[in-house]
Formats: C-alpha cells, sequence, structure tokens
C-alpha cells in the first residue's frame, strides 16, 4: 500500500489548497463580522444620542412646568 502524502508534490497539490481554502472561508467570516459589527456600534451610537437628546427635552419639558 503507497502512502498518501509520499513527497512535497504531494504536499503542494493536497495541504496548500485545503489551508487557502480554509483561510478564504476565514476571511469572510472576518469581513462579515466586522461589518455587522460597525453596523451594532453606529446603531448604539445613534441610540446613545437619541437618549441624551431625549434626556434634555424632557429636562427642559420639567422646568417649563415647574416655573
Amino acid at each position: 500500500m503507497k502512502h498518501l502524502f509520499v513527497g512535497a508534490q504531494e504536499f503542494i497539490l493536497i495541504f496548500l489548497p485545503s489551508v487557502l481554502f480554509l483561510s478564504l472561508i476565514g476571511l469572510f467570516i472576518y469581513v462579515v463580522y466586522r461589518m455587522v459589527d460597525r453596523w451594532v456600534d453606529k446603531s448604539v451610537a445613534a441610540r446613545h444620542e437619541q437618549n441624551v437628546l431625549l434626556a434634555k427635552l424632557i429636562e427642559l419639558v420639567g422646568k417649563k412646568q415647574d416655573g
């Protein structure tokens, strides 16, 4: 029975394409993760800004009702 990985040719023809394929999958997952992370950060920042403005509005209305 002949061994599957005999020499450098088998290494180049089998192992390296597998590693490159897995690397491409990893790169795709990383890019999608970064895109989603950026969207979440923008959404959280917008929500924080809305909360700050709403707090100022509530404070202003409260002062107007008191005085």
